[in-house]
Order: C-alpha cells, then sequence, then structure tokens
C-alpha cells in the first residue's frame, strides 16, 4: 500500500485525492474548477533546501501528556484507595462523579498522544502526509468532547463538594449549588451538541474523506466562536467554583496555619483558573501552522484539566496529611485512635475543654448520599468519620443562618460562621 503523500505534493492515494479536494473546496474553489491531482498548500510553506530543518514538538507532547496523566491517575487512585480501605471514609456523591471525570480526562490526554504520534501534532504543515492530517482531525474532535464533558464531571464532583462543606451555614448555598449544578449539566450537553452538530453533514466534521465526496463545502459553525465561548464560560465556572470555599473558610473561626493550608490547596485550584484563561489565549492565537502551534494551546490545556483533577482530589487527602511537624508524630496514633473509636462504637470524651490537633470544625460526610453531618475534629479532616452513622453520636443540624452558632454538646467544640462570630 503506497505511503500518504505530503501536504502541498500530489497526492500519492485514493485517501490523500479526497482530503486534497477537501482542502480545494474549504478554500472557496467551485467544485466544477476543483483538480485534486496537484496537490493543496498552505502557509507556511516549505523553505528552500539549503534553508530547510526538520522540527518536531511531538516527543515534547507526549511527554507532557504522560506526566499529565501520572498525576491525575496518583492522586485519584490515593483517593480510591483512602475511600476503599481507610476506616471511617465513606464514598460520597463527590467521589463517584470524580471517577468518570477523570477517565474522560485521562482517556483525553491519552488521545493527544496519539495526536502527536500518528497525527504529526508538533511537525510544521510542510513535513505532515495528508493521512496524518486526517488523523489529527478526527481524532482532535473526538478529544473535544472528551474534553468538555471531563471538565463538566469534574466541576460537578467540586460543585457536590462544595455543597458539603456549606451544609451547615444556610438554604441559600444549597439553592446555589444545585443550580450552578444545573448550569453544568446543560454546559456539558451544549458542548457535546455542539461539537457533534458543528458541521452538516455531522460526519464531515470528523472525516475529511467523507468532506471531499461532497459535492459543495460543508457548512459548519464557527470554530473560533465555538471554542471561545465553551472556554469563556469554562473559565467563568472555575473562578466561581474557586470563590465558594475561599469565602466560607475565611469566615471559619479557626487557626491562620490551618487557613493557609486550605488555601494552598485552593491555589492549585488557582492554577487551573490560570491554566484556562491562557488556553483560551493561545486557542485564538492558532491561527497558522496549526499543528506546530497546537502543543501550546494543548500545554495549558493539561495545565487546565490536570491542576483542576489534583485540586478536587486534594481536601479528600487531607486525612492521610499531617497538619504541623508537632502533631506529624501524632499521625499515626490519631488514625488508630479513630479506627478504635469506630469499632467500639463508643464516644470519646475531652476533659478540660480539649479539643484534638485543632480548633474547628468542618461539616463531614456521613453516608453516600450525604443525608447527615457531624462535627469533626480538625478543619483538615472533614473526610474522617469518628463512627458508624448507625448507632453513633453523630448529631443531625438544620440549616440557619450564616451569623448562627452551633455547639455540640461533650465537648466537642463550637462551629462559628459569620464576621460576627468569636470563639
Amino acid at each position: 500500500m503506497p505511503e500518504s503523500a505530503l501536504i502541498g505534493t500530489p497526492p500519492a492515494t485514493e485517501s490523500d485525492y479526497w482530503i486534497v479536494r477537501y482542502f480545494l473546496l474549504a478554500a472557496g474553489i467551485p467544485a466544477e474548477n476543483v483538480d485534486p491531482s496537484q496537490g493543496a498548500s498552505f502557509p507556511p510553506f516549505r523553505p528552500p533546501p539549503d534553508q530547510y530543518v526538520f522540527e518536531t514538538r511531538g516527543p515534547e507532547m507526549i511527554t507532557g501528556a504522560s506526566i499529565a496523566i501520572g498525576a491525575m491517575l496518583f492522586f485519584t487512585i490515593t483517593r480510591i484507595l483512602l475511600r476503599s480501605f481507610k476506616s471511617g471514609l465513606r464514598w460520597g456523591a463527590d467521589d463517584y462523579l470524580i471517577v468518570p471525570g477523570v477517565i474522560l480526562a485521562v482517556a483525553y490526554t491519552a488521545l493527544q498522544i496519539a495526536v502527536a504520534q500518528y497525527g504529526g501534532c508538533g511537525k510544521h504543515l510542510y513535513d505532515i502526509t495528508y493521512h496524518e492530517f486526517y488523523i489529527s482531525t478526527m481524532l482532535g474532535n473526538i478529544g473535544k468532547m472528551f474534553f468538555f464533558v471531563s471538565v463538566g464531571v469534574i466541576k460537578m464532583s467540586i460543585v457536590m463538594f462544595n455543597r458539603r462543606l456549606t451544609g451547615l451555614t444556610s438554604s441559600r448555598w444549597m439553592i446555589a449549588h444545585w443550580t450552578f449544578f444545573a448550569l453544568l449539566v446543560i454546559y456539558t450537553l451544549c458542548a457535546v451538541l455542539m461539537v457533534v452538530f458543528q458541521c452538516n453533514p455531522q460526519e464531515a466534521n470528523f472525516d475529511l474523506i467523507a468532506a471531499g465526496k461532497l459535492n459543495s463545502p460543508k457548512k459548519c459553525l464557527s470554530e473560533n466562536q465555538i471554542g471561545i465561548s465553551l472556554s469563556t464560560i469554562h473559565v467563568v465556572m472555575d473562578f466561581c467554583l474557586l470563590s465558594v470555599p475561599i469565602i466560607v473558610l475565611w469566615k471559619v473561626q479557626m487557626r491562620w496555619s490551618a487557613k493557609f493550608r486550605f488555601f494552598v490547596i485552593f491555589g492549585v485550584g488557582a492554577m487551573s483558573c490560570i491554566g484556562s484563561v491562557l488556553r483560551q489565549i493561545e486557542q485564538a492565537n492558532l491561527k497558522t501552522d496549526i499543528l506546530y502551534n497546537y502543543v501550546d494551546l494543548f500545554t495549558w490545556t493539561s495545565v487546565d484539566l490536570t491542576c483542576g483533577v489534583i485540586a478536587a482530589n486534594l481536601p479528600a487527602l487531607g486525612v492521610i496529611i499531617p497538619r504541623t511537624r508537632k502533631d506529624f508524630y501524632k499521625t499515626f496514633s490519631y488514625f488508630s485512635y479513630f479506627s478504635s473509636t469506630k469499632t467500639s462504637g463508643s464516644r470519646p470524651s475531652f476533659r478540660g475543654g480539649q479539643k484534638p490537633l485543632g480548633d474547628s470544625t468542618v461539616v463531614p460526610r456521613s453516608t453516600s448520599d450525604d443525608s447527615q453531618v457531624g462535627t469533626l475534629y480538625h478543619p483538615d479532616d472533614f473526610e474522617l468519620l469518628q463512627s458508624q452513622t448507625k448507632g453513633s453520636d453523630v448529631t443531625k443540624f438544620p440549616y440557619a443562618s450564616e451569623t448562627e452558632e452551633w455547639v455540640q454538646d461533650g465537648g466537642y467544640g463550637r462551629h462559628h460562621m459569620g464576621n460576627d462570630a468569636k470563639v
């Protein structure tokens, strides 16, 4: 079977012929005047032999994608292992949502590796064959669907975490979270539909050979308008999600060292926001030598996606991170203490106002459907339960105003919300 010809040279296969015909139709040449036998070329053109230097950024792209996949899998698998094997931890809505979100994110990133390996991504257009361009277009459009669905589902997971974090503040927060969740579902569905039905006929958006066999150019919505619209909404939603825990934790009365640890976690989320902004800038600038310059777009897309996954997982991993050097040696006995109280079903008592490892509480998950809430011992341990839900002393709280104080009896400590609250 003959190999595909380089872009700018006459077609070497039947597939090349139809791909060249698509290029000419897309350039506005009437179908009756199209002659694919001479090939098609567009800037940048191949330089003279004495000035030609082969360049590829494919290995750079593959390396970055591999690191991104490793990071996403590491944090997510660690979270799953904690959920499955650590005493007192249970699966919640945010855990169930993060799994398919990460699977799609890894699938998207793996597709980008395939684009670099088989689609010529990272090379100049004059070094790419017609078949490579065909592969990159097909995989690229499939990858768009994976990307937008993955970021939508990951954001849904973060909304469920924010819902639990603000579960004891006010009903207004709950309405806001469910409204935002509904908007995310609509956004995700719209993104998929816009990619699938971007062109008429639909298969011409994924198959350049099919597009080349048409009697007229395929009719498509503007690629830039769709990309910029979806990316702008994506950026706005990122900043909205990041602002919720910052607002809540700013009001919670806790040590600044504990707050600082939380803000470091959400700083990773800020990196995702920055990546989404720079991704949008790169997308707007992607006009010439698209496969060579696409590496810059993928770099910031990868930062956006990877930091989003890490930020969604980090709060769930707080139970294995010592708070201070002083607390480091307490961590293992602390975990075994919770394990022993879970087994015995007994309730710990603290005398003299003592509270272990912290001075504030955060709303934890106590059932898989988040129907019950209780009080935990340290702001970093909102993922760790003190006992089984059945037969335990976990207390249900009603919704209340943001300035109301909840006091759980038995020396568990106080949880204050609002600027006027004092401990």
